[in-house]
């Protein structure tokens, strides 16, 4: 069996070829008890995805690539892309404001995208996925990405939040001491 280490903020993961299904299933589980550490645990996923499949390694290519890609990619669609996050996102979004149009219409290239993906990966053809097959993938990748830069960026600004508003509090209660 091949393995590779990953490094992630500076935790050493182990991977082995085959374990990407039980980290799907994980990250389902994970994302019902806490929707942010679910969030990060898929990103680190779909980095590793990333990078085991940058090594290009024929065999394990050809062996696992279908697999690992329905695996993670339907982690994404049911946890990212579903009819539910869609109905209550559009609930949301204001049609009058410019970001949330933008915001909508990635959102729905995404959803198109991972559904792309899962339609054909078991018919692509791996040697010449064609420019779309890449398209759609890398840009999926690319959204969850992003989306997680922007979580990781709230909150770290909540945390500052909440250190100041705990500043704040703390010289409040020496003015009324």
């Amino acid at each position: 069996m091949i393995s590779f280490v990953n490094i992630l903020d500076g935790i050493i993961i182990i991977n082995t070829m085959t374990d990407i299904q039980e980290q799907c299933a994980n990250i389902m589980t994970l994302f019902e008890k806490n929707e942010s550490e679910g969030m990060k645990m898929l990103f680190d996923v779909m980095n590793s995805y990333q990078k085991k499949y940058e090594t290009k390694d024929e065999e394990l290519f050809t062996q696992y690539f279908r697999k690992d890609t329905k695996y993670v990619f339907q982690v994404v669609q049911e946890k990212l892309a579903n009819e539910d996050l869609f109905k209550e996102m559009e609930n949301e979004f204001d049609e009058n404001d410019e970001t949330d149009r933008k915001d909508k219409e990635e959102y729905l290239n995404f959803i198109s995208n991972i559904d792309h993906i899962l339609q054909f990966i078991d018919t692509v053809d791996l040697k010449n996925p064609g420019v779309e097959f890449t398209y759609k993938c890398n840009s999926a990748t690319e959204y969850v990405k992003q989306k997680n830069t922007d979580m990781a960026s709230l909150n770290d600004e909540m945390k500052k939040m909440s250190i100041t508003l705990g500043n704040l509090s703390t010289l409040l209660d020496n003015l009324r001491g």
